[in-house]
């Protein structure tokens, strides 16, 4: 993963950032927190886009953030999971 992240932003700092959404039929609420390594980059409520837009992300109208980098094509993430275990282990976390 280092090697990846090394090749794609020419350093081992990683930048990620935890989403979570919870909508149906159109209604709910969504938190997100973006990280630059240790350094959390976004401030506690932050949308999702406000961190997409932190990791350097940028919307193209008429697309926001979000939909710029495809996030629209999921529903539903549990594999994506074990990923995001696998990394909060290698950063210590």
């Amino acid at each position: 993963m280092r090697d990846l992240v090394r090749e794609v932003t020419g350093t081992d700092r990683q930048r990620f950032a935890i989403i979570e959404t919870n909508y149906f039929g159109g209604a709910g609420d969504q938190n997100a927190v973006a990280f630059d390594g240790e350094e959390r980059l976004t401030p506690d409520g932050a949308s999702i886009n406000q961190a997409l837009a932190a990791l350097g992300v940028r919307a193209t109208a008429p697309m926001d953030e979000f939909e710029v980098i495809g996030l629209t094509g999921f529903r539903h993430n549990p594999e994506y999971l074990d990923v995001y275990v696998e990394l909060c282990e290698e950063l210590g976390l």
